[in-house]
């Protein structure tokens, strides 16, 4: 199942074909949003949670009845995978690298950015003084950022320039979803690949359907702000995730920027932007 396919089904574009198809929905958009450069997280993950799906099915009384499988499972798709594999073996997202147990990751970061990116006011209609990714690097990276909610959420680590711009690239698909599951939703759009709850876990996800609903409505406010904020060199049109037509933006509450950041963005207009972001062009 690709993202655009769980999308219109999370998001009531398309009716569910299949039993568990919305549960397998929810996971298929998870390895999207969390391994944005892994492009067969998405799929991969589905086939685990059928393989769990088939085993519930096992064990249930009477006569294995998996009708729903031939059409859950994506041949083709299946195949690839272990074909590019180690082994014949599908390739697991690391489960570790996002779930906060080894800090401040990358999803979290381009979140950041985004808030950054919303709640600047800049001090005039002049371009240069407008909200940038080079400005949000320095507030970031050099002056603190934000406070996170948790350990995870703190910034544990700086990313250079160099690093900024890459992990934007890799990830600004998914920038405006980023923001809005860490500060504006309380969905958990994380799952361990290995719980072996995991299918339970996405029939709890999958009934939110007004939570979930609103989650893509303030992800469609965040991303045409967003097109309004930034130049097409550092993110074209075609960048921005098409939510169907059945969502309607929903504002979200953007957190207001801590004292003395806007001193410290005039500095860095004068003595930074020039010189160290002159490739944002390239993004």
């Amino acid at each position: 199942m690709d993202v655009a396919r769980a999308v219109e089904i999370l998001t009531g574009a398309r009716a569910p074909q299949y039993r568990l198809e919305r549960e397998f929905a929810v996971l298929a958009f998870s390895g999207w949003l969390n391994w944005p450069k892994e492009p067969y997280a998405p799929t991969n993950l589905v086939l685990l949670a059928i393989n769990q799906a088939l085993v519930a099915e096992q064990n249930k009384e009477g006569d294995l009845d998996a009708r729903w499988l031939t059409q859950a499972l994506e041949p083709k798709s299946y195949i690839a995978q272990l074909t590019v594999g180690l082994g014949g073996l599908l390739s697991v997202p690391v489960f570790e690298a996002v779930s906060g147990e080894w800090g401040y990751d990358d999803t979290r970061y381009v979140a950041d950015i985004v808030r950054f990116l919303l709640s600047y006011r800049p001090p005039s209609r002049d371009k240069r003084e407008s909200a940038s990714l080079g400005k949000a690097s320095e507030f970031i990276n050099r002056k603190g950022g934000f406070r996170g909610r948790d350990d995870a959420g703190k910034r544990s680590r700086g990313y250079s320039d160099s690093q900024h711009q890459e992990v934007w690239k890799a990830y600004k698909r998914t920038a405006a979803f980023q923001f809005v599951r860490y500060y504006e939703s309380e969905i958990l759009w994380l799952f361990d690949p290995c719980d072996e709850h995991l299918l339970d876990r996405l029939t709890e996800t999958a009934a939110k359907r007004e939570e979930i609903q609103g989650f893509f409505s303030r992800c469609l406010w965040v991303q045409t702000r967003l097109r309004d904020l930034l130049d097409r060199r550092s993110m074209a049109k075609e960048e921005y995730f098409g939510l169907p037509d059945s969502v309607t933006p929903m504002p979200c509450r953007i957190p207001r920027l801590p004292k003395g950041v806007y001193e410290v963005m005039q500095q860095y207009t004068r003595n930074r932007a020039a010189s160290n972001f002159l490739d944002e062009a390239a993004e």
